[in-house]
């Protein structure tokens, strides 16, 4: 399986919002894949489109923009039928090709395939990472070729979503649906769970321990970044790391080596 399109949502929050030009440049530049920005808003802001596709929709009345954004992602795999998606955060920024390319090689295209399976620690599927043909994901998740039919049914639904009138409830609506979609999908046999080495945040830096090393981000150690935010903070800080990830090259150290530095960072760390 190769990944052709790298999905992610956003309102004109800034707090989100201003990581699509960083996101957008590192899946098309590392990893040859077209990220797609679904943008919305009533506000008719520009938004970069210089390494991405920017799909605009209206806001649906009455309902929580911050739902409309989280579930429109999966919504949003139906627009490319016959080509492969990843369901992806705004804010998290990919790193590894062994991760996002490698781990996934071996499998046929039309598999269904979630990256980051934590059951034991999260209780479901994280939004991100699934993974599957636009058909694929249309089939398994019961998507509707309507938007507003296909966000309203999984709104309604008191199985995963509660007190829809009050803005912060129903906030992982699309991680219930789409996990229970999942599970009780009939035809098993296409259904992969790749085990994050690491566990549920394994090789990950994280914008609640952002410590790392430059070496270690040269060799693709770490597979993805949790960022920092806001952009507008640490934009100096997340730019770096950009620019270490553009400049990555796969297998750049002998696993023994990897090995080495690790140790030394991490003893480091606890000095």
């Amino acid at each position: 399986m190769l990944i052709n399109y790298a999905i992610h949502s956003s309102d004109s929050n800034q707090m989100y919002l201003d990581f699509w030009p960083v996101v957008s440049e590192i899946w098309k530049k590392k990893f040859s894949i077209v990220p797609v920005l679904i943008f919305i808003d009533d506000e008719d802001i520009t938004v970069d489109n210089s390494y991405g596709i920017i799909i605009r929709l209206k806001p649906i009345k009455d309902i929580p923009i911050h739902l409309q954004t989280q579930i429109v992602r999966f919504w949003a795999t139906t627009l490319f039928l016959n080509e492969t998606s990843i369901i992806c955060d705004i804010d998290m920024l990919p790193l590894a090709n062994d991760y996002f390319v490698d781990s996934i090689a071996k499998f046929p295209q039309e598999s269904y395939i979630h990256l980051n399976p934590c059951f034991e620690t999260y209780g479901r599927l994280p939004a991100c990472y699934h993974v599957a043909q636009g058909s694929t994901f249309k089939s398994v998740l019961d998507i509707d070729e309507d938007w507003e039919i296909f966000l309203k049914k999984i709104l309604t639904n008191d199985k995963y979503a509660k007190n829809l009138g009050h803005d912060k409830y129903a906030w992982f609506a699309d991680e219930l649906y789409s996990t229970d979609k999942v599970l009780s999908y009939v035809d098993k046999k296409n259904i992969h769970f790749v085990k994050r080495k690491g566990g549920q945040n394994g090789f990950r830096l994280d914008r609640g321990n952002w410590i790392y090393s430059k070496m270690l981000l040269k060799a693709d150690y770490y597979f993805d970044a949790h960022s920092i935010r806001p952009y507008s903070l640490y934009a100096e800080e997340i730019e770096k790391v950009k620019t270490i990830t553009l400049k990555a090259k796969k297998k750049h150290l002998t696993k023994l080596l990897i090995v080495f530095v690790t140790l030394i960072f991490k003893l480091k760390s606890k000095i």
